[in-house]
């Protein structure tokens, strides 16, 4: 590397490292096991450079700290990022960026389709609105743009060091397919945990639907289906990639845990797509293994899993009712849909690049014409003292997550402002997953019209059984949150105490002078944050540029794979109903606003077209990549 090459490498690297340094000394939540644990991480990784090979994939579902934290536009897994970037970067015998072998096609297609998304980030982005306390605390910010793009920037600069580290299948065996079954295997304890605390693991009549550690999913979206789709069809690789009894057992272990958090979506199109998977899959590895039986033994055991678990589930009333409504349901996403293409501007800019990048949710607040539209928060600045504004509309709740004991006392004390005799401010305090409420203490306080002054409150209740926990795992969560159910009016709030019998507060920023720090909102209703299909909302965020370039990079990446299956490479069946099976989730599912999402679907995409085929030995011990 020449000598300027090695000084903007080190500089970027040096500036990866500030910024990471900086977001995990500020975050407000896990101020000291976070801290050691991605120093240790860091360490580790500067001795063996592949371990992010194993950690990325692992951490990507499951490292999401912003219920507590009250940060969504940039976390926990972000500084993990930046920070993985810099040491790779810093290490002396990391990547030297060699050429991409990734087939012609795909790279100018891969290329041209992160330079439309560039260009509709821009779109999102412009104008900038100030950098205020409200620039990265709603998904009404342009700033939402930055968010939603940098799924595919982090799959981008991910691109040289997988392209270097995953030059053999050795190395894709040993790391990278481990990860990916750890962090499923995460998501699936996760998943019984939530069950166990809030319905128990086999009430499947109840309307409770899970989330896991999706914590993206506080205004809806089908991102635990998608991941779920992406990454069940490697608990094959456990089988016939990876050697020894051992992988068997963490194969079975993996599957039932995935597919237990699967039937717990409750999700009809969760349930579809793992059926079209499961059909690529094996039709694939029948084809490509000699030893049919083998192939149709191990199909028998899953669909014997799959029988044991599905039944009971099927069977109960939830799954029936939500069945029963399809049609109906059906005709809401189309109607939706077409709502959604009549929002976009009437000019080629938007038709060629889109509203922008995250504006879906901006664009339904401002041109939304029902009868009640979406809530919405700010925080407002005034003789430099900042306080919370909340409107009203569809359900909306800002809460916080509170360590409160059964059978106690606490008191409630808070400052609030109106300019209306009719504003009431609703206080629940209940045992809370992400999107459900359980034994709920239901506090009102009527507000009226105060002439713009400030007026403290306060109230006392008695928590009863709420924290209990069931008999399994002590102590569900709870928390407390405001939400303003009058029609046309706000409420300003401030200086918030919730107080126990020892006297001492149990909030966290409760004069919201740091924002949104420790405060995450969910909803109720999600058809005014989503639009429910991958490819109409390509067309509204990124116009019929980004959408035809998505459809040829997609359709280039199964026609690679489909010509790896037929060379009998088990990966690449294994790949193709990994995308099969996300394709099929974004027929009700605008999953690329998730960054984490769209940054896992590249991630594969990239692997796909870089697989380690399997017979070709270049003179290493291993199987190597096959240049096209």
């Amino acid at each position: 590397m020449s000598l300027r090459g090695s000084l903007l490498r080190n500089f970027g690297a040096g500036l990866l490292l500030c910024l990471t340094v900086w977001g995990v000394a500020s975050s407000p939540f896990a101020r000291v096991w976070f801290p050691l644990g991605v120093g240790f991480y860091f360490f580790a990784l500067w001795r063996s450079p592949l371990l992010w090979l194993f950690v990325i994939p692992a951490l990507l579902p499951v490292l999401d700290l912003s219920p507590w934290s009250g940060r969504f536009f940039f976390g926990a897994f972000d500084f993990v990022v930046w920070g993985t970037w810099a040491v790779l970067l810093l290490k002396p015998s990391g990547p030297e960026f060699p050429r991409s072998r990734l087939p012609a096609p795909a790279l100018w297609l891969a290329g041209l389709l992160a330079a439309s998304f560039l260009i509709s980030a821009f779109v999102g982005l412009l104008p900038l609105q100030p950098l205020d306390t409200n620039a990265f605390s709603n998904y009404y910010s342009r700033y939402n743009s930055l968010r939603v793009f940098k799924g595919v920037f982090y799959a981008w600069g991910f691109f040289p060091f997988l392209r270097s580290g995953l030059d053999s299948r050795a190395r894709f065996e040993r790391y990278f397919l481990p990860g990916i079954i750890a962090g499923l295997c995460g998501v699936g304890v996760v998943a019984l945990w939530e069950r166990q605390i809030f319905t128990g693991l086999f009430n499947f009549s109840i309307d409770f639907r899970i989330t896991s550690t999706f914590y993206g999913m506080h205004i809806g979206g089908a991102y635990l289906e998608a991941y779920l789709a992406v990454v069940l069809p490697f608990v094959a690789g456990c089988f016939c990639l990876l050697k020894g009894i051992r992988w068997y057992w963490v194969g079975i272990v993996a599957l039932g845990l995935g597919l237990y958090t699967e039937l717990m979506t409750f999700s009809r199109i969760g349930y579809f797509s793992f059926g079209v998977s499961a059909v690529i899959l094996f039709s694939a590895l029948l084809y490509i293994y000699s030893k049919k039986a083998k192939v149709v033994f191990a199909s028998c055991w899953v669909l014997f899993l799959v029988i044991l678990l599905a039944v009971p589930v099927l069977r109960g009333n939830y799954i029936q009712d939500r069945f029963a409504k399809s049609v109906q349901d059906a005709e809401v996403r189309f109607s939706h849909w077409k709502g959604a293409l009549n929002m976009m501007d009437e000019n080629w800019g938007a038709r060629l690049f889109g509203m922008g990048l995250g504006s879906y949710p901006r664009t339904y607040f401002q041109t939304h014409s029902g009868k009640i539209g979406p809530s919405s928060y700010s925080y407002v600045k005034e003789n430099n003292n900042t306080f919370l504004r909340l409107s009203s509309g569809d359900p909306l709740y800002l809460g916080q997550k509170v360590s409160l004991q059964p059978f106690q006392n606490y008191t409630l004390k808070l400052d609030l402002r109106s300019q209306n005799e009719m504003a009431i401010l609703n206080i629940p305090v209940c045992e809370k997953s992400l999107l459900h409420s359980f034994d709920c203490r239901w506090l009102k306080q009527k507000v009226g019209n105060t002439d713009g002054q400030w007026r403290t409150f306060g109230q006392t209740f008695t928590s009863g059984t709420m924290g209990e926990g069931n008999s399994l795992f002590q102590g569900a969560p709870v928390e407390l949150a405001f939400y303003n159910g009058i029609k046309d009016t706000n409420v300003d709030i401030d200086n918030v105490y919730l107080i126990d019998e020892a006297g001492t507060d149990l909030l966290q920023n409760g004069d919201f002078s740091r924002g949104n720090d420790f405060w995450f909102f969910t909803i109720d209703n999600h058809l005014p944050w989503h639009i429910f299909n991958l490819w109409i909302h390509l067309i509204f965020e990124s116009g019929w540029i980004g959408f035809l370039l998505f459809n040829c990079f997609v359709g280039y990446t199964i026609f690679h794979l489909v010509k790896g299956i037929l060379r009998k490479d088990p990966l690449a069946a294994i790949l193709l109903a990994s995308i099969g099976g996300f394709l099929i989730v974004g027929i009700i599912g605008s999953l690329f606003d998730s960054p984490r999402i769209s940054l896992l679907f590249f991630f594969i995409s990239f692997v796909s077209l870089l697989t380690p085929t399997a017979g070709v030995d270049r003179g290493y011990g291993v199987t190597t990549l096959v240049d096209s």
